[in-house]
C-alpha cells in the first residue's frame, strides 16, 4: 500500500477568527471525482484516517478536518453539533465544493446527519462509521459524568507510555501509522493528556446523549451507509442486544439507509480495518 504524508497536504482556513486545519488530497484519476469529507471520532484528529486515505485516493478528492476543539483546529466555542455542521459548510464553500459525501466516525456521525438535513443541496450521501444510529444516554451502563471523569483522569508519563497503551489495544490489528500522538499534548509537569478541552468533551457527549433521535432520522432523505463493527466483540450481552435493536430501528426509520457489518472489526473501523472500510465507502459512493 502506498503511504501518504498527510502533513504535506495539510491546510488551514480561517473565518471570523476561527481556524480549521484540514488535509486536502486531490489526486483522483477522474477530474470530476466525488468529494469525501472525513470526520473523526471524539478526542481524535484527522490523522485517524491515515490508513484509509491511500485506498480512496484514486477515486475521490478527500477533505479530512480536525473538528472544533480537536487537533490543530481552534479551541473556540460554541462546541455543538450544529456548529460542526456549519464549520463543514464553511470549509466546502472555501474550497468551492458544490456537493460532498460526509463520512462520520462514532460521535461525529450525528453532526454528519445534521449537516445533511440542514444543507441537503451540499450533501450527496452519508457514511456512518459505527455511530449516530442511537442516543448515547440509551446505551446500557452509560453515565455522562463517569465518562467525563474518565476523560479527565487519562494521563501518560511519556509519549512512549501512550504508544505502548495504544499498541496494547490495537496492536493485533497492525495499525502502523501514528494516531495517539495527535490526540495528546504535554502538560507543565511533563505528562501527556488529551488536547480536547474537557468542556468540549462534555458538550459533545451531552449532545450525543440527548439529541432528538426521531426528529433527526425522520428528516434524512439522502442515501446512508451504516457501517457496523462486529457486535460479537462487545463483551456485555445487554449492550450487544441494545446495538442490534438500535440498528434495526434505524434502518426501519431511515428508508434510504443500508447497513454492512465488518467481521472481526472494533468500533474504530478505520483503525482495525482500513482497507475494508475504504472498499465499502467506495462501493457505496460510486454505485
Amino acid at each position: 500500500m502506498t503511504t501518504i504524508d498527510l502533513s504535506a497536504i495539510t491546510k488551514q482556513f480561517t473565518y471570523e477568527g476561527f481556524t480549521t486545519e484540514y488535509f486536502d488530497l486531490n489526486q483522483p484519476t477522474q477530474p470530476d471525482a466525488p468529494v469525501l469529507v472525513l470526520l473523526h471520532s471524539i478526542r481524535a484528529s484527522k490523522e485517524i484516517f491515515a490508513g484509509v486515505v491511500p485506498h480512496l485516493a484514486d477515486h475521490f478528492r478527500i477533505l479530512g478536518l480536525d473538528l472544533r476543539g480537536h487537533g490543530n483546529t481552534s479551541r473556540q466555542k460554541p462546541y455543538s453539533f450544529r456548529q460542526i455542521a456549519d464549520d463543514i459548510r464553511r470549509l466546502l464553500e472555501h474550497e468551492k465544493v458544490e456537493k460532498a459525501t460526509v463520512v462520520g466516525a462514532s460521535f461525529s456521525c450525528v453532526p454528519a446527519q445534521m449537516f445533511a438535513v440542514t444543507y441537503p443541496k451540499l450533501t450527496d450521501k452519508i457514511v456512518l462509521l459505527d455511530g449516530g444510529y442511537f442516543r448515547l444516554s440509551d446505551v446500557p451502563g452509560f453515565h455522562l459524568e463517569g465518562a467525563i471523569e474518565h476523560f479527565q483522569s487519562v494521563s501518560y508519563a511519556s509519549m512512549a507510555d501512550a504508544q505502548e497503551f495504544f499498541q496494547g489495544r490495537y496492536g493485533a490489528y497492525h495499525v502502523d501509522f501514528p494516531v495517539i500522538e495527535h490526540e495528546l499534548e504535554q502538560k507543565e509537569d511533563g505528562s501527556y493528556s488529551y488536547r480536547l478541552p474537557v468542556d468540549a468533551f462534555r458538550a459533545y457527549f451531552n449532545e450525543y446523549a440527548t439529541f432528538d433521535v426521531d426528529k433527526l432520522f425522520a428528516k434524512l432523505e439522502v442515501p446512508v451507509l451504516l457501517m457496523l463493527a462486529d457486535e460479537t466483540k462487545i463483551p456485555g450481552d445487554e449492550e450487544r442486544e441494545f446495538f442490534l435493536e438500535a440498528r434495526q430501528a434505524y434502518l426501519k426509520t431511515v428508508e434510504t439507509a443500508e447497513a454492512v457489518r465488518l467481521e472481526d472489526s472494533l468500533h474504530l473501523l478505520m483503525l482495525t480495518h482500513p482497507k475494508e472500510t475504504a472498499e465499502r465507502i467506495s462501493e457505496f459512493v460510486l454505485k
